[in-house]
């Protein structure tokens, strides 16, 4: 590691370039877990043009940032199930980006509304099944926040709820803070792997919303295919499908700080409103299922 770095000092001069921040995508980060056994593409932004070196389990990859956007990537080798593993990224200009406590293993995609919005707080024995969540450290927990859509598809997410984090009783429900959320389904369905894999790495991705339409999730390549080719068509059912959701599974539903009204106004019936806000940012991102 020393002498990787040692040689990308030298190579890329450590010039005082003033620019973008090295970052890595916010849909990865520290205590994830990413797809075992396939290539999987590790990206971000820097300084557009900027070199970047990335060091992953004593190999070294590079890119070059775009020279517009200054979005670059690189691709790892398909790696078996284990870990932990550290990612770090570094360039001259653009500083250094770190990844700590990565397993590789099977990432699963939670979407939809109210059945997977569901919290785990809300089913019987919640406390209880909160504390089961210690026992299963290999799982990894990331939800993506609600409150912003899109008419355009989005490169980073707008809101992010809980992210990369250890498994826990306060990761999936902490009754005694704000926090009273994971997905029920999605984290008992990932339990389940557990108990049927122990040894096997789970990362679960919860990213959904009460009372919403197949339209809103759906990619406007999908829509098109089934004759729907009209961004803003709605049909009245679906534009009061928000409105006559339970409270309950609604409780998770505040728009995050960080969304723009502008994105928070539009209604999130609206086709590929969702898709572009809350899926695309993850198409990059190598996924079991």
């Amino acid at each position: 590691m020393r002498a990787f770095l040692a040689l990308l000092c030298v190579l890329l001069g450590l010039t005082a370039t003033h620019g973008a921040q090295l970052i890595f995508s916010n849909t990865l980060g520290s205590n994830m877990v990413l797809q075992r056994s396939v290539e999987v593409t590790i990206w971000g932004w820097a300084t557009p043009r900027d070199k970047i070196g990335v060091s992953f389990n004593k190999n070294n990859y590079a890119a070059v940032a775009d020279s517009v956007t200054g979005e670059w990537s690189v691709t790892l080798p398909a790696t078996p199930t284990g870990g932990p593993y550290t990612i770090v990224a570094m360039s001259g200009a653009s500083g250094t980006a770190q990844l700590d406590n990565v397993l590789f293993g099977d990432v699963w995609l939670c979407g939809g509304q109210s059945n997977m919005q569901l919290a785990l707080s809300g089913v019987f024995n919640a406390t209880l099944e909160a504390q089961k969540a210690n026992n299963y450290p290999q799982i990894r927990l990331f939800t993506v926040g609600q409150g912003t859509t899109s008419n355009v598809s989005l490169s980073q997410l707008a809101t992010i709820e809980q992210p990369w984090t250890v498994a826990s009783n306060l990761t999936v429900f902490d009754k005694t803070s704000s926090w009273t959320y994971f997905s029920a389904v999605c984290w008992l369905f990932g339990r389940d792997l557990a108990d049927t894999y122990p040894d096997l790495p789970i990362g679960l991705i919860s990213s959904n919303w009460g009372g919403t339409v197949i339209q809103a999730w759906s990619s406007p390549t999908a829509l098109a295919k089934c004759g729907i080719h009209n961004q803003d068509s709605i049909t009245a059912a679906a534009a009061a499908a928000t409105i006559n959701e339970e409270d309950d599974h609604l409780r998770y539903a505040k728009a995050s700080s960080s969304a723009s009204s502008s994105s928070v106004s539009m209604n999130p019936n609206l086709n590929s409103v969702l898709w572009n806000a809350m899926i695309v940012p993850f198409l990059k991102q190598s996924i079991f299922g």
